[in-house]
């Protein structure tokens, strides 16, 4: 039985035994303390002026819109696996997971308002828009491995590529014209063409290749790892397919570049994001995801929903 109902019951039998108690007076049992909603971070992303931040929520179906005077928290229907903010900062794309509404919602990132939800097959994941804004790339489909293309005007798909299994992050190279794709199970990297979803060049990793991130230069791609014990990172030089791993530290989480073509590490099981070479910065418990704006970074607690964040 509820403390509020023991209480009302008591109440109530209190009345009965002591009659000398004025008309209408009444007891109350004290409320329990509100409990605090946690909304835990899954993945970030920003506008490229870095005025706006989005953040996706684990386990919840809501999606956070930050600036530095307000928070608003939208339903975008199921949970959130990524975000993506569009190259003039208008739009945000968020895939929702393929156990709970399975498919691709795009809002305007000023208002919040949805503008189009799209079915985009099973297992959607990762999601980018090109740097030119007219593609928007989303991967998924598991074991079956799918990249699905879309125009930005209509949100319609042009083009279908399946590159491998298991793809868990899509890099737009810089011309708008290919992406790059990790395959967790089939540990290698895949360059895909987006006008006929053709694999044009595939590049071997160590074991379950994750996260992805294009250096400025597009020269040079880093890539994370999954698993328990991961404590590392890859390095492709894309010219030469020579590769080089970098010890970062625990569970790296994410990777990114920074303006200047420095490589960015978010590091889950060290509270800390990495400059390789350099420094770390401890940012907050457990950080998920790595958005970036200028020499501005920032990331989001896996644990918390906290943002922390630093220049690099």
């Amino acid at each position: 039985m509820s403390s509020t109902r023991r209480g009302l019951l008591a109440a109530g039998a209190a009345s009965v035994a002591a009659p000398a108690l004025a008309r209408g007076a009444t007891t109350h049992a004290p409320m329990p303390p509100a409990r605090p909603v946690v909304r835990r971070g899954r993945a970030i992303a920003v506008s490229g002026d870095g005025r706006r931040l989005v953040v996706a929520h684990d386990e919840r179906r809501t999606i956070a819109i930050v600036t530095r005077h307000r928070t608003r928290i939208v339903d975008v229907g199921g949970q959130p696996l990524a975000v993506a903010v569009s190259p003039d900062g208008a739009l945000v794309a968020v895939t929702t997971a393929f156990w709970d509404t399975p498919r691709l919602t795009v809002l305007d990132l000023p208002s919040g308002r949805v503008r189009v939800r799209r079915k985009i097959g099973p297992a959607p994941g990762d999601v980018a828009f090109t740097p030119d804004g007219r593609r928007l790339l989303v991967a998924g489909g598991e074991q079956e491995g799918t990249l699905h293309v879309l125009e930005t005007q209509r949100f319609e798909v042009v083009a279908r590529a399946r590159p491998g299994r298991v793809p868990r992050a899509v890099a737009p190279a810089h011309d708008g014209r290919a992406a790059w794709m990790s395959l967790n199970a089939d540990d290698h990297v895949a360059l895909v063409d987006l006008a006929t979803g053709r694999v044009r060049r595939e590049m071997p990793t160590p074991a379950l290749p994750d996260r992805l991130a294009l250096s400025p230069d597009g020269a040079r791609l880093l890539v994370s790892h999954g698993g328990r014990q991961a404590t590392r990172v890859t390095e492709l030089e894309l010219a030469h397919g020579r590769a080089h791993r970098h010890a970062a530290g625990r569970l790296p989480s994410a990777v990114a570049w920074t303006r200047s073509g420095g490589p960015l590490v978010a590091l889950g099981g060290d509270c800390a994001v990495l400059q390789l070479g350099r420094r770390r910065h401890l940012v907050g418990v457990a950080p998920r995801g790595l958005a970036v704006a200028g020499r501005r970074f920032w990331t989001v607690s896996a644990v918390t929903g906290a943002i922390g964040g630093g220049r690099a």
